[in-house]
This record gives structure tokens, C-alpha cells and sequence, in this order.
């Protein structure tokens, strides 16, 4: 982005709280468009009825802070002082005798509403602030907003100490000014309790909004990654979840194996030592058949011959049965004992 030159006439200019000898010389320092801020309504109303008509010109009757609403404005009897806040005993340290001569109650708007009613800034833009004790403030408000880099130059009035409740010194918003890519161009110590610093945009804040739009894009893109890294982390869980219900099913698949490989291991040997004994056993009946043979054979003859010899005994019995059936051959047997054949 191309920087505007420090000699370039402004486009517009926001004053916030300036004094009345500086109106024309801010009325003249932009060329499009002003914007007056003025805490006080009836001052406010002057200036808005003095410059009437005059082109560009916004005039807003309100003060400026972090918190809108109502508030008391003090004046104190110091040229041009003015503030929303009580001065701290750094302040009456250095302005012996500082007191307040007159309290306004002023409408407070924040600076995301000042904003809104300055509407459309024309390039390249000034920004001057001289609020005693808010100055912190609306620089971290603009800054909030995403405008603090709209400005080229920023002119801040702030005290050498913190001058008023809620201030910050002018050490301290210069290198706040700096971290936020600004650098001090120069320092108007002519009144060297309330010094005035002079900023310049650097690269840094003029590239700024360029910066925070590719933020914003990779943001968007973090968030779309973030979401679908969760995804994929309920997935990979899920997954590591299945994986460890399959592993516990293999390891009992792999016990359940172990136990049929065991039985088959057991079987098999129960086979050998079975398959060992049939062969013993049809070894030895190979042996035995012959000598089972030969004894079956040995029977058959005593069988045979038994029956031979009996049936010769039976035809001998039977011729002495007939022979002692014939007459005179029977005998006389007394009745105390039993008939009985005599024998030779």
C-alpha cells in the first residue's frame, strides 16, 4: 500500500477537545472534511452556529471515553484545562494552587461511536487529541475499532506525568503509540508539562488493515482446520476404539487356536499311539492265526474222534442192555437196595 507523503494536505481531520484560538487553523489543515469534537454543549453550539453552512464541516457536542452516558466536565483555572476526571497529586505537585472554577454536564459517547457519526474519512486523514485524562483511553478505543490505522499523523496532548485519574503518562503512550507501528515524529515542548507528540504511520500501520483482512482470512481458515482436525480426532478415536475391540477379539481367537491346536496335538498322539496298538495287535494275530488254525484243527479231530468212540460205547451199552433184557439174565433184587445190571 503507497504511504501519502508527511507534506500531503489532509483529506479530513478528527479534533478532539481543541482550544478556540486553534478552530481555524484545524478548519484549514484538512480539505475535505472536519470534524469537530467539543465536550461543551454551549461551545459546541457556537462553533456549529459560527461556521454554519461551511462544507465538510461535523460538529459533535460530546465527550469522548470508554463508557457512554452522562458525566461532569470540570474547568480548572489553568488556561484551556479541562477534564472528565479528578487531577492526581502529581498534578497539584506541579500546579500549586489548581482548583476547578466551573463543573458542565456533557453527553459521554465511546470512540466506536464517534466513529459512526464521522461516517466516511476521505485518505490521507489527522487525528488531534487534547482530552486530559481520557487520551489513553480513545487511542485504545480507536485502536479497538480497527481505526487508529486510518490516520497518516496523530498529534496527542498528554501530560509529562499522569495528570488526572484513568491518564497515562506521555512516556507511556508514546511507546504504546510505537508497539502499535508509529513512530514519533516530533515532540512540541512549549508547554513542557503538557508536551505534544506527534505520530507518524509506518508501514506497519498503513499496511495494517491489509494485514488484519489476511488475519482474518487465515483465522477463518484455523477455524475451518480446527474443526475438521476434531473430526478426524472423533474419527482416529473411533477407529482406535474398533481397533482395540478387534485386538481383543484376536487374542481370543489366537487362545481359542492355541486350545484347538493343543487338542488336535493331543488327538494326533492318541492317533500314533492307537494306530500303534492296532498294529501290535493285528501283528500278533498274524502270529496266532496259524497256531489258532492248527488248534481248531487239533479240536476238530478229539471232537470227531469223541463222537466215534461214543457212538462204539453207546452200540455196546445197548447189546448189554439187550442182552440182560433176556430171560433168566434178570435178577432179583432185595427192596432195600437198587436193581442193577451185574457186570463181568
Amino acid at each position: 500500500m503507497a504511504r501519502q507523503s508527511d507534506d500531503t494536505p489532509a483529506a479530513s481531520l478528527v479534533a478532539i477537545g481543541l482550544s478556540g484560538d486553534e478552530i481555524e487553523a484545524r478548519l484549514a489543515e484538512a480539505t475535505a472534511k472536519v470534524v469537530l469534537v467539543e465536550p461543551d454543549p454551549a461551545r459546541a453550539a457556537s462553533i456549529e452556529a459560527h461556521y454554519k453552512g461551511r462544507p465538510g464541516l461535523i460538529v459533535i457536542a460530546a465527550a469522548v471515553a470508554n463508557e457512554a452516558g452522562q458525566a461532569d466536565l470540570s474547568e480548572f483555572n489553568l488556561s484551556g484545562l479541562r477534564s472528565l476526571h479528578p487531577p492526581t497529586p502529581a498534578m497539584k505537585t506541579r500546579i500549586p494552587g489548581l482548583c476547578v472554577t466551573a463543573r458542565h454536564p456533557v453527553q459521554v459517547i465511546t470512540p466506536e461511536a464517534l466513529l459512526a457519526q464521522a461516517g466516511d474519512l476521505p485518505r490521507p486523514a489527522h487525528l488531534r487529541i487534547n482530552a486530559a485524562g481520557c487520551e489513553y483511553v480513545i487511542l485504545q478505543g480507536l485502536q479497538r475499532a480497527g481505526a487508529l490505522e486510518r490516520f497518516t499523523r496523530i498529534w496527542v496532548r498528554c501530560g509529562a506525568e499522569a495528570m488526572f485519574e484513568q491518564a497515562r503518562d506521555s512516556a507511556t503512550v508514546q511507546h504504546w503509540m510505537q508497539s502499535r507501528g508509529f513512530s514519533l515524529a516530533e515532540v512540541d515542548e512549549t508547554d513542557p508539562d503538557w508536551p505534544e507528540l506527534c505520530f507518524r504511520a509506518g508501514p506497519v500501520s498503513s499496511d495494517l488493515p491489509v494485514t488484519q483482512h489476511k488475519l482474518a482470512a487465515l483465522e477463518q481458515r484455523l477455524a475451518r482446520a480446527s474443526a475438521e482436525l476434531e473430526e478426524k480426532d472423533a474419527r482416529l478415536n473411533m477407529l482406535e476404539a474398533m481397533l482395540t475391540l478387534a485386538q481383543a477379539d484376536l487374542a481370543t481367537a489366537r487362545r481359542m487356536q492355541a486350545v484347538a491346536q493343543a487338542d488336535l496335538h493331543d488327538l494326533q498322539e492318541r492317533y500314533k499311539r492307537s494306530e500303534k496298538t492296532r498294529a501290535e495287535q493285528s501283528d500278533l494275530l498274524q502270529r496266532l492265526t496259524p497256531c489258532l488254525q492248527l488248534v481248531a484243527q487239533q479240536l476238530r479231530s478229539l471232537a470227531e474222534e469223541d463222537k466215534a468212540g461214543g457212538q462204539e460205547k453207546s452200540v455196546a451199552v445197548q447189546g448189554e442192555l439187550a442182552s440182560d433184557r433176556e430171560p433168566g439174565n434178570i435178577r432179583a433184587v432185595s427192596p432195600d437196595h437198587s436193581m442193577r445190571k451185574d457186570e463181568t
